[in-house]
């Protein structure tokens, strides 16, 4: 068995599952993501109910108050992991091999981490 390009193939039939070679997402792949993200979406309308049920007033602001730094963090890393992927992509293609990933993100964890030490969330 050959591909179109005659290079031989291992005999397994190409499923719609597997990615597309010029990166592009496919079918499968996007409603795995939107099953997942309804999933998540679910879970937290969830998690945030049973809490209003179960927590005193003072307890839930601070519970609300660490669910919304949670979104928060996990909403910037969503926004920063695609950039550095791309960025180290385009470095390995052109061929340097000097980029400074792991210590920007440090110092950006640093910098966070001395904010919340200097002045915790709680209590704002």
């Amino acid at each position: 068995m050959t591909h179109s390009d005659n290079t031989p193939t291992s005999g397994a039939v190409s499923t719609e599952k597997e990615a597309e070679p010029d990166g592009t997402v496919t079918r499968y792949q996007s409603f795995a993501l939107l099953g997942a993200s309804i999933l998540a979406a679910v879970a937290t309308l969830g998690a945030t109910m049973i809490a209003q049920r179960s927590l005193g007033s003072e307890q839930l602001k601070e519970f609300l108050q660490f669910w919304a730094a949670l979104f928060m963090v996990t909403g910037i890393i969503t926004g920063i992991q695609p950039e550095v992927t791309r960025a180290v992509g385009a470095a390995r293609r052109d061929g340097v091999y000097r980029v400074r990933v792991v210590y920007v993100a440090g110092a950006f964890g640093a910098l966070a981490g001395a904010l919340v030490v200097h002045r915790p969330l709680v209590g704002v």
